[in-house]
């Protein structure tokens, strides 16, 4: 009778063991379902967002203020929150299922428009597109009333047998996108809010090798109030919006690895450095920002100067590199050079300088390589390869002693290779609807 008593307790034992873990199995089943119904309620909210604006093409100024709550069911609904960020709308879009929140955030930009699928096009109304030596123009051309045609510089005539591999559209009046200023400058002052009331501020300057985050907490305003080193710090923040605030310089070495939704402000400038890894990072200078050293870019880099890409460097896309309208007599811009790779979209303003060496221009230097769409609102000087299209008002080409405006000498510029499409920051003209140009979200 005893042991048949204890054969009944060890059933019961196994069968109370395995209901248990049934139930527990169960559970985490069901957590899991709820959080995949979540994902995909986010991603809801990002579809619905880019269908109403694709719908209303709203003005920029009414699309950074939108919110939207939409009800699924009694335990189902997302909810979006728009925001600007640097070139782009920022999207927040939380799902909810059965009380389980996932996040998404997404950043949207402009579809290209149809004249994008040019190779070059040239702003400039008075002198034609001149090329000589061995230039390479594969796509399209869309010029001013001069048009194209082939020159010869210093007894170097241009050596190929067609002048563009494309068609040539002459165009009698302006052809250049128009930038609208005012949404860059909205953003920036919103970091000068930031600036103003910071989550922590520290005197001095900083060495920043760790950021510690409360699991609660979705925002973080760090601001310095001369300059940082970032040095060696291992940064995930792909969710959790962080703003790093120095009143000097930023310099990022010791091979830092930053990912995330995560602003670098500088009153100065910017360096990265030392196989530093930024991925959907947004870097911003008053003045430079340069990357070197082997570094890897991927996010929004914005300066009131120059951007510099040397060393071995490479800007990977989703990016984009932006420098603004300047006043004074230095050079500034977008410069790609010594042995540099770069898959980006480069936007330059113009400046108040004319005819000069220290205007706003974007240049790809000898055995540099892009690919993207560079635009320059004065200058482009080109003496590499770009794979993509080149928008500009005028070509420069400096053989001393003498300026040549609008000629283009030893350069390939070859749509066809261009493979990736590019989403364009919102400044642009909004002539194709919107799409994805980046996403952050949580892991299932």
């Amino acid at each position: 009778m005893a042991g048949v008593l204890a054969v009944l307790f060890i059933l019961l034992t196994i069968f109370f063991a395995v209901f248990t873990f049934a139930i527990s199995r169960t559970a985490i089943l069901q957590k899991n379902i709820n959080r995949t119904r979540a994902a995909y309620l986010a991603k809801a909210g990002i579809n619905q967002f880019l269908y109403i604006i694709n719908r209303d093409t709203p003005d920029w100024k009414e699309i950074g203020n939108y919110e939207l709550t939409k009800e699924i069911s009694a335990h189902e609904k997302y909810s979006i929150q728009v925001s600007l960020l640097g070139g782009y709308i920022l999207i927040n879009s939380t799902g909810i299922a059965d009380g389980k929140k996932l996040t998404q955030k997404a950043l949207i930009g402009l579809m290209p428009w149809k004249e994008l699928n040019a190779a070059i096009i040239n702003g400039e109304m008075n002198f034609p597109v001149v090329v000589t030596g061995q230039t390479e123009i594969i796509g399209d051309a869309i010029v001013g009333p001069q048009s194209v045609i082939a020159g010869s510089m210093e007894g170097e005539a241009y050596q190929g047998k067609e002048l563009i591999k494309g068609n040539i559209f002459p165009r009698s009046k302006e052809i250049l996108p128009v930038i609208n200023k005012q949404i860059i400058e909205s953003y920036l002052n919103g970091l000068t809010n930031k600036r103003q009331n910071p989550t922590r501020f520290i005197p001095g300057s900083l060495v920043l090798s760790e950021i510690k985050i409360d699991r609660n907490q979705d925002e973080l305003i760090l601001s310095v109030e001369d300059n940082i080193e970032i040095k060696s710090i291992r940064l995930k923040a792909r969710l959790k919006h962080i703003t790093i605030l120095a009143g000097g310089n930023i310099i990022i070495n010791g091979s830092s690895d930053i990912d995330g939704l995560i602003e670098l402000v500088a009153g100065n400038s910017i360096i990265i450095a030392d196989n530093s890894s930024l991925c959907g990072t947004i870097v911003i200078a008053e003045d430079s920002i340069v990357f070197q050293d082997q570094s890897l870019f991927m996010g929004q880099a914005i300066s009131g100067s120059i951007i510099k890409v040397r060393n071995n460097a490479k800007i990977l896309y989703p990016s984009l590199l932006y420098t603004k309208a300047r006043e004074s007599d230095t050079a500034g811009g977008i410069e790609f050079s010594t042995k540099s790779k770069s898959s980006t979209i480069a936007i330059a303003e113009g400046s108040g300088q004319k005819e000069s060496a220290s205007s706003n221009m974007i240049k790809i230097d000898t055995n540099v390589v892009v690919d993207g769409i560079i635009f320059s609102e004065q200058y482009t000087e080109l003496m590499g390869t770009l794979y993509g299209t080149s928008i500009t008002k005028s070509y420069w080409h400096y053989k001393p002693p003498t300026t040549y405006i609008n000629w283009l000498k030893n350069v390939t510029i070859d749509h066809n290779k261009l493979d990736f499409l590019p989403i364009l920051p919102i400044m642009l003209p909004a002539r194709n609807g919107y799409a994805i140009f980046n996403v952050y979200e949580d892991n299932l």
